[in-house]
């Protein structure tokens, strides 16, 4: 089975209880099975907002698990999806606070774009409160798409000055 990242998020209630208990939620499916759950790295962020929106929303506790799974991505975002639901996440508005948010990050070395479902995550490489808890767990898997391990991109996101590891082409002699 393949080596498949999540993300997951809380700023509403018991944050920690609530990735605890999505954790639990996760491993309850049938059909995952989540790796190393005590390994888990959190971190606390501030909550990003949209462009524009100046209201204030409570922090984030973030981190980041790896699971194995039987299920094809697409059935796999729909568990993930109804984890959020069965714990009361209800989606209306974009960059609202939550009580859980899971994000399927990587699946394998797979490159998906779907009307549904973007694999790697599209905002994965942006992201300081995905890629740090990531790195803790993961720090030698290379992200499809970028040609940087994911301890490279989160060191490039905490120094800006460090320039992109992408591959170059290499001239024959």
């Amino acid at each position: 089975m393949e080596r498949i990242f999540l993300g997951l998020g809380s700023n509403v209630g018991n944050r920690l209880l609530n990735l605890m208990e999505a954790l639990r939620g996760l491993a309850a499916c049938g059909g995952i099975f989540v790796i190393h759950p005590s390994q888990c790295h959190i971190i606390e962020t501030k909550a990003v907002n949209a462009v524009g929106d100046t209201r204030e929303f409570p922090n984030y506790l973030n981190t980041s698990v790896e699971i194995r799974t039987t299920l094809a991505p697409k059935a796999l975002l729909d568990t993930l999806l109804g984890v959020e639901r069965s714990m009361g996440r209800i989606r209306s508005t974009r960059w609202e606070p939550r009580v859980i948010d899971i994000d399927l990050l990587l699946y394998g070395q797979q490159q998906i774009r779907t009307r549904h479902l973007a694999v790697p995550h599209p905002e994965l490489h942006r992201r300081q409160f995905v890629l740090c808890p990531l790195a803790a767990i993961a720090p030698e898997v290379v992200v499809p798409g970028r040609g940087a391990t994911v301890a490279q991109l989160a060191h490039m996101l905490m120094h800006p000055s460090v320039r992109s590891p992408y591959p170059r082409k290499v001239s024959s002699p």
